[in-house]
Formats: C-alpha cells, structure tokens, sequence
C-alpha cells in the first residue's frame, strides 16, 4: 500500500478505532480495500461517453445521519470490548464517531466518512480503473441497512455498480486533482520518518519518556503522525507532522517563495535521519529553489 500528499490541515479527533472482517453482522465493516486494484470487471464495449456532470448533494438528513453513527458506535463497541477502560467517563464522548463527509446514496448504500485519530497520510486506491484518493488514513464506509463495508467489498458483493463508484469517487476527489501525480511515500519510508521524529523528541523532551498518569498518554510512535506529505526531492523528504499545535499565523520567505503557516506546525525536511526546517535545508544546499517551488505548490494545493 502506497501513500501520498494530504491538505493543509485537518483537526482529527481521537477515536482509536479498528474494524472487524464478519461480512454479515454490524459487528464488522468488511475490510477488502487494502489492495491497490480492484477486481476487475469487464464494461461492454461503448462509445466515448459524455462528461458527467454530478449535482451538489443535498445534506445527509440529521435522522440517518444519527443512525450511522450509532450503528457505528456499536460495531466499535464490541469490536473493541476494553476501550471504554481507556478513557475516564467524561471522556467517552470523544470515542463516539461522527459523519465527517457524506458522498451519496445509492440503492439505500450511503457512503460516508467517521471522523478519528488519522494514523498515515493520503492514500490512493484504485478499484475497477476507479482512483480513490484519501487525504488520511480515513476511508469511506458504506452503511447500508445497519451493516458497514469497505468500497471494494460493497462493489464485490453487488452493492454497488461501477456508476456508483464513479460518483463516489467525484465526491471524494473534488478538488484534489492537483495531487494525483505526486510521488508515492512508501509504508516503510513512513513509519522510518515517524520513528526518526520520536527519538527527535524524545531527545528533546526528556520528560516524555517518564510513565504517565493514565496509560493512554504514554508518547509512543504510533502517536507521532504525519499529517502532511509534500513530495521527496533528491534525498529530502517534505513533510508536515501533526504535533500539538497553537493559532499562529507566520509567513516565511525563503529565496524569494512564500509559506504561509495559519498555526505552529511547519513543513520539516527529512534527511537521513535528521530533521530540518525549510530555511535550514535551503542554506544547508541539501534543497534548491526549484526544490522550494515544488513543496510550495503541493502546500497550497497546487494553486500557485
């Protein structure tokens, strides 16, 4: 599995989630998307289509919307049997999902997306020729009379047709175009980056280290999450980590190309193992201004 770029921010609430594999229970949404391509399946021959124009969607009523999530909650729920352990009581309400995005109905499929902790960043998945691209390890779900299922399940069972994928896909990819031709981050590149980034902060925050009062707050790896990914330059690779951060709003002028930062976060420059600011990496050579140009342009979401 392949990752690349995501936006510019999102704020992700903690839900520590994991999904089951029972095909025919709310216990479980089926989870058959890991592979890159999909099942095949043959289209009879056609004449070039027409462009299709898709409508904004009207809001998913708040009663379904109500219902999916408490349908979700429950397949977390006995999914996860000890997770309410993790969480003092008035905690909890930050574990219950809520539909973030809502990408259609179809048949009585609706497709959404939960909110939670994000734990990669974007991913692209191509099902049938169909390109699906996440901005974060989310992927969207479809409920469907109280049961859940990954695209690529719901398509394998006939839930969905290739035209409901196709406008699906729309919804999801509306205005990330700019990124499809990004370079792919391996799994393994990834989580190197994350570890190099917790021993970085472990040597600078000793503290860190020391046992914490509740177990949920210990710092590990898997909490170190990058948010951000934005293109690998000769031996550097751009990425933004999703650390705490506070409203700052900064501009940084570096060999004459912008960033603007709306809060504390910044693109880091990873190379081989250590860490550096983008002024940094520009003085050190280790980037040019060329270099600057292409990060800029995938940090603004291709809109230079």
């Amino acid at each position: 599995m392949k990752i690349a770029f995501i936006f510019i921010t999102a704020a992700l609430i903690l839900s520590g989630c994991t999904d089951g594999t029972d095909s025919n229970s709310k216990v479980s949404v089926i989870n058959d998307q890991e592979a890159e391509e999909g099942t095949a399946k043959e289209d009879p021959e056609q004449e070039i289509p027409e462009e299709k124009i898709y409508p904004e969607l009207e809001p998913l009523s708040e009663g379904l919307k109500k219902q999916i999530e408490e349908d979700y909650w429950e397949v977390i729920l006995i999914n996860n049997p000890g997770i309410l352990e993790t969480r003092l009581p008035n905690d909890v309400w930050t574990l219950k999902p809520r539909v973030r995005n809502y990408y259609g109905t179809y048949n009585g499929c609706v497709a959404v997306m939960f909110n939670g902790e994000a734990v990669t960043t974007a991913r692209q998945y191509t099902i049938d020729d169909i390109m699906f691209f996440y901005m974060d390890s989310h992927t969207i779900k479809v409920w469907k009379e109280g049961d859940f299922y990954e695209i690529q399940a719901a398509y394998d069972l006939g839930l969905l047709d290739r035209e409901d994928l196709e406008s699906i896909a729309f919804y999801l990819n509306k205005g990330k175009e700019a990124f499809f031709g990004l370079e792919l981050l391996s799994d393994e590149m990834e989580m190197q980056i994350r570890i190099d980034y917790y021993n970085l902060q472990l040597k600078q925050h000793p503290t860190l280290a020391n046992p914490p009062k509740f177990p949920q707050d210990e710092y590990t790896v898997e909490k170190v999450l990058i948010k951000g990914y934005y293109g690998t330059h000769g031996n550097c690779i751009a990425v933004m980590f999703n650390d705490g951060a506070y409203q700052m709003v900064r501009v940084y002028n570096i060999a004459g190309v912008i960033f603007g930062y709306p809060d504390s976060n910044t693109i880091k420059i990873w190379n081989e193992g250590d860490f550096y600011e983008l002024q940094e990496a520009y003085d050190l050579e280790l980037l040019n201004r060329e270099d600057l140009e292409n990060i800029a342009y995938y940090w603004y979401g291709g809109k230079l």
